[in-house]
């Protein structure tokens, strides 16, 4: 069991270095493009898109990852470019529901009395998600 627990270890280090690598090549090279190709309505659209593409459960994972690692100011900006480019749609009302159950959850964690973040308001969000490209 040991044996199996370190191997397991190593490739969790091994795929957070990968990660890691990505983001930072991706926001280094990728993002100076991105902002300098596309125009701001265009680029809400693309976020449209691919948020439309994720999945509930990894939209969740990565917003509760990014809720405890940005600032207030960086988490206010990022839920409103969000907001922004899901705008009426269905993917808004998901996004609105599970972002409120985060910030009551995170309020009782910082008060020492509860449960660690809300979340699980549900496998619609990838479907609801879709919808932000209609918006």
């Amino acid at each position: 069991v040991l044996q199996v627990e370190r191997r397991l270890q190593a490739a969790c280090a091994a795929v957070r270095v990968c990660l890691e690598t990505h983001v930072a090549r991706e926001e280094a090279e990728l993002w100076p493009l991105f902002e300098k190709h596309f125009t701001a309505t265009e680029q809400g659209r693309l976020v449209g898109l691919i948020i439309g593409r994720t999945g509930a459960e990894v939209l969740q994972s990565m917003l509760s990852w990014q809720r405890k690692a940005l600032t207030e100011e960086e988490k206010a900006a990022m839920i409103g470019s969000m907001r922004d480019a899901s705008r009426n749609t269905r993917f808004a009302s998901w996004l609105e529901t599970w972002w409120s159950s985060e910030e009551k959850g995170a309020k009782v964690v910082g008060s020492g009395e509860g449960k660690e973040g809300g979340g699980g308001e549900g496998k619609e969000g990838g479907d609801a998600a879709a919808a932000a490209v209609d918006g």
